[in-house]
């Protein structure tokens, strides 16, 4: 079975709000989002697109390609994972 890579709100939480000791609600407030939005990135909810890795970048001094090269990594391993487990 073919691995799904990490999502990128996992690293999130796990590179980056822990160490800081943040709550998902410090977090969310540093991003300018709700805690709800922050719960879904953090869960794999939901997608970190171009605006969210703009912040991501400016908040963690990375890049706003780090940020969309790990989405789109998950992405295609969970579309890898999908295509196999129909065969």
């Amino acid at each position: 079975m073919a691995r799904i890579r990490t999502h990128p709100g996992k690293i999130i939480w796990y590179d980056y709000c822990e160490p800081r000791d943040w709550s998902v609600r410090q977090f969310a407030e540093k991003m300018s989002m709700t805690p709800e939005d922050a719960v879904e990135i953090i869960l794999g909810e939901r997608r970190v697109d171009g605006e969210t890795a703009a912040r991501l970048a400016s908040l963690f001094n990375t890049t706003q390609g780090f940020w969309l090269h790990l989405q789109r990594k998950y992405d295609a391993s969970k579309l890898k994972a999908a295509k196999r487990a129909d065969y």
